[in-house]
This record gives C-alpha cells, structure tokens and sequence, in this order.
C-alpha cells in the first residue's frame, strides 16, 4: 500500500498576468486580470499614452467569480473526502 497526501494551494488569480499592445505605439504592457476586474487606468510603458481598462459586458468580473466559486467546490470535496488517501499497488 502507498499512503499519500493532497493538497491545495489556490492561486490568487487577481494577480496573474496578461499582456495587451497599446493602442498608439503596439508596446507590449503587463497588466493583471485584478486591474481589468477594476477596470483600472494604466499608462503605457513606451509612449506614456492613458489606457483605460474596460470590462465592458462584466465578464472578466463574472469569470473570475465563477473560477474562485468552482475551487471553493474543490476545497470543499477534498476536505469531505479528507486528505490522506491510501493505494493498493
């Protein structure tokens, strides 16, 4: 038998990143899926240039809430199932 553990370290999904071109100059621009959610003002990094981030129908909002919703399920299983499982090899 092999004994082993599961665990879960959630990710903090408002800080990952995505990379979007500035309308003026195309320079590349990391920005966070919190500052889209926000929709936060950035300015680009080559040309200085205002970029208003828009999530213009909400579905950065209702993705990230339906992701945190769907690992909240995960945690909630596997502390139901506990977490140290047993195999017979």
């Amino acid at each position: 038998m092999v004994e082993f553990r599961v665990s879960m370290t959630r990710p903090d999904l408002e800080r990952a990143q995505v990379q979007l071109n500035c309308p003026k100059c195309g320079v590349t621009n990391s920005v966070t899926l919190g500052q889209i959610r926000q929709q936060a003002t950035i300015f680009c990094s080559g040309c200085g240039v205002r970029i208003n981030l828009k999530d213009k129908n909400g579905s950065m909002a209702r993705g990230l809430d339906d992701i945190n919703r769907a690992l909240d399920d995960l945690e909630r299983t596997i502390r139901h199932f506990g977490n140290t499982y047993v195999a017979r090899i």
